[in-house]
């Protein structure tokens, strides 16, 4: 099936329309105005994960098989890996937050501490 699939698209018929007529995945379907994004760090399988970092800009590749099942792939954009100072407002927010967390957790699981409740 996914040879015939390979073929259409070969023949001139639109990926986003073999998508939208033969995935079997229904529910993590995507219709072709919505893209699934991903990087280095989106859990995948690694035929897959191979073949999306190798495949060429706007073409098509497969057939890939993985556990999942059979799989055709299409990469419709590039964006380069933001820069550290592109990156480090959040960085420092996330590290923050976490600090805060993890302080917080600590103080509710320590027994000589009693918190107590105003206002009620």
């Amino acid at each position: 099936m996914i040879d015939a699939l390979y073929r259409s698209y070969l023949k001139g018929k639109p990926f986003e329309k073999l998508v939208e007529e033969s995935s079997e995945d229904r529910s993590t379907y995507l219709p072709p105005d919505r893209l699934i994004t991903v990087n280095r760090e989106t859990p995948m399988p690694e035929p897959l994960r191979d073949a999306v970092f190798a495949a060429p800009l706007s073409e098509v590749v497969g057939p890939i098989r993985t556990v999942y099942g059979y799989h055709l792939v299409k990469v419709v954009d590039l964006k380069p890996t933001p820069t550290y100072e592109e990156v480090q407002p959040r960085v420092v927010r996330d590290l923050v937050r976490e600090k805060r967390r993890n302080a917080l957790l600590r103080i509710r699981q320590d027994p000589s501490i009693r918190l107590a409740s105003f206002g009620r």
